[in-house]
């Protein structure tokens, strides 16, 4: 048998190595550790690739005409969502997982019903090509944006026109919704970025700067920033409130044709002409991490809802699920160490063999048996644990 202060010395050694690992460098921390798998099925292009609220679908929209649904957890298709007579451009999801817009070339967005993947209703009336289209916060709006230089504002249950936001002097490529559902970001052709009130369509403010085509805009999950992707091959940070510029993203070789941030807001992931993805720090602006894998331009990258996994769509003809794999096994290390506290609080035995192993293991799957030596455990969590 052994005692309790020997568990309790293992479970912090154990803990320790956890929060080594937690040390690292961001560079060291996710070099060689992302890792992406391919959702293969689009006959051309894939233009968009975006998470369902509970992370276990990805819808895509691809030049092949259709959109397709995916599990997140085994990568096969779900469904194939065909009506569109043109490049589907963009799809995604309403806040509750039940309906799916899509944008297309052929100047209306359709609304799918996600559990069976049958057309609900089409959203008819603008005169030129659907760029973008998606829900707001609560569900009940759709803001489009096209090439008939306006963003337009529906009802979803309904389908009908609510407003027309106009005021871009050329094509509008994306519309997007701010967290609060109050106000209304779009991207231009025309090398602005543009806020509008979602109540009354009125401009708020023109956020001008980029020396090129604007593609995609996009609040912060807190609403106080957008980030914009430009023909400039840079991405920008903007204050909502002033307009004014925060900072610029500047690192890809090619036309930035999206920008997202993450859940909670601190990393921000671009899609490039370059044919990559990068994750920047939205605090500093720095270089992250690069993912490369395919083999052409990029055209979107969205975080999932936990934000533990990134889903980006290709020139390839494919979408790419990227998973942060030491993110993963720092998770099961927890959970592994977590388990074995609550093992001994209740009494069971602990055989120091079986500590020996987990603490071999865990050093081992973190790559660590070099660099180990003596970092500071979290001791008030643990011993709250086992004692």
């Amino acid at each position: 048998m052994v005692s309790k202060l020997t568990v309790s010395l293992r479970l912090l050694s154990l803990l320790a190595i956890v929060n080594a690992a937690h040390n690292l460098s961001a560079a060291e921390m996710r070099t060689a550790r992302i890792q992406s798998t391919p959702l293969v099925g689009h006959a051309r292009i894939v233009s968009s690739a975006n998470f369902s609220p509970d992370g276990k679908l990805i819808v895509t929209a691809s030049d092949d005409r259709t959109a397709r649904v995916w599990n997140t957890a085994t990568g096969t298709l779900v469904h194939i969502l065909a009506g569109h007579t043109d490049w589907v451009t963009s799809a995604n999801f309403s806040p509750d997982g039940r309906l799916i817009v899509t944008a297309s070339c052929d100047n209306v967005a359709h609304v799918w019903d996600t559990a069976t993947g049958t057309l609900v209703r089409t959203l008819a009336g603008h005169t030129g090509h659907v760029r973008f289209a998606n829900f707001s916060p609560d569900g009940r709006l759709i803001v489009t944006a096209s090439n008939d230089n306006t963003a337009r504002v529906w009802n979803t249950a309904k389908g009908t026109l609510v407003r027309t936001l106009a005021g871009h002097t050329d094509w509008v490529y994306a519309a997007n919704f701010s967290p609060d559902g109050r106000l209304i970001v779009t991207a231009s052709f025309d090398r602005t970025a543009r806020i509008w009130d979602t109540a009354t369509g009125a401009l708020v403010c023109t956020l001008a700067g980029h020396t090129g085509t604007v593609w995609s805009a996009n609040f912060s999950p807190d609403g106080r920033v957008i980030i914009t992707a430009s023909n400039d091959n840079t991405a920008r940070l903007w204050d909502t409130a002033t307009g004014t510029s925060v900072r610029t993203l500047a690192g890809h070789i090619g036309t930035v044709w999206s920008a997202n941030f993450s859940p909670d807001g601190r990393v921000i992931v671009t899609a490039s002409d370059d044919n990559t993805a990068r994750l920047w720090d939205t605090a500093t602006g720095a270089l992250v991490h690069v993912l490369a894998g395919h083999t052409g331009t990029v055209w979107s990258a969205n975080f999932s809802p936990n934000g533990r996994f990134i889903v980006t769509a290709s020139d390839d003809h494919t979408a790419r699920l990227w998973r942060d794999t030491y993110v993963q096994q720092q998770e099961r290390a927890l959970a592994l160490i977590l388990a074995s506290a609550q093992h001994h609080r209740l009494g069971a035995d602990s055989p120091a063999q079986s500590l020996d192993q987990l603490t071999t293991q865990l050093i081992a799957s973190f790559g660590l048996a070099d660099s180990f030596h003596s970092p500071r455990p979290n001791r008030q969590a643990i011993m709250c644990i086992i004692t």
